[in-house]
C-alpha cells in the first residue's frame, strides 16, 4: 500500500528515526504515526523528497495472547505481520527499544510498566492457588496423622490380621 507525502501529513509523527533496509547506510526514514509505519527514502533527480517505499498498518502487526509480534535484536528489528515479516535496523539500541516500545503502547494501549503488572497479578494469581491447594493437602495430611495416632491399636490389629491371612 503506498501513500502520498500528502497524506503522511495528516497524521501526528509519534516516533521517527533512520533505519537500514538491506544494506549497511542508514538512508530510510521511518516514521511512526497512529496508523501506520512507514519507511520512506529520498528520491529526485534535482529535489530529493522522502517517498514511501513501504506502509505497515499497526492493525496488520501480528498480536498472539497479548504478545505484540515485534522483536527486538540489539539495534535490529522484525516486526511479523499478516502477510509477511519486515527486517530492518536502527542506527542504535535505543533508537530500537523506543520503537519497539512505541508500537507496544500503540497495538495493546498500554506501556511496559503496565504490561509487567499484569504478568505479574497473572503469577500473583497462580502462586495464591498453588498455597491454597498445599495448605489443603497440609490439612488432609495433618488429618491422616492425627487419625492414624489415635486409632494405632486398630491399625496393629489390623496389620496381625492380614499377616495371617496372608500365611494361609
Amino acid at each position: 500500500m503506498t501513500n502520498n507525502s500528502n497524506e503522511v501529513n495528516t497524521n501526528p509523527i509519534i516516533f521517527e528515526c533512520m533505519v537500514s533496509l538491506k544494506n549497511n547506510q542508514y538512508d530510510t526514514l521511518l516514521s511512526l504515526t497512529e496508523k501506520d509505519l512507514l519507511l520512506q527514502k529520498k528520491k529526485g533527480l534535482f529535489h530529493k523528497k522522502y517517498k514511501v517505499i513501504h506502509d505497515i498498518l499497526i492493525t496488520d502487526i501480528k498480536v498472539v495472547k497479548d504478545e505484540v509480534k515485534v522483536k527486538q535484536d540489539k539495534n535490529k528489528v522484525t516486526i511479523c505481520t499478516q502477510n509477511d515479516e519486515m527486517y530492518f535496523t536502527c542506527e542504535n539500541v535505543m533508537d530500537a527499544k523506543k520503537l519497539v516500545e512505541e508500537i507496544n503502547k500503540l497495538i495493546l494501549g498500554e506501556d511496559f510498566l503496565m504490561r509487567t503488572a499484569k504478568k505479574g497479578a497473572k503469577v500473583m494469581n497462580f502462586a495464591k492457588n498453588t498455597v491454597q491447594a498445599v495448605g489443603l493437602v497440609a490439612v488432609a495430611t495433618a488429618g491422616v496423622c492425627k487419625a492414624v495416632k489415635d486409632n494405632k491399636k486398630v491399625f496393629k490389629e489390623t496389620a496381625k490380621t492380614i499377616k495371617n491371612l496372608i500365611k494361609r
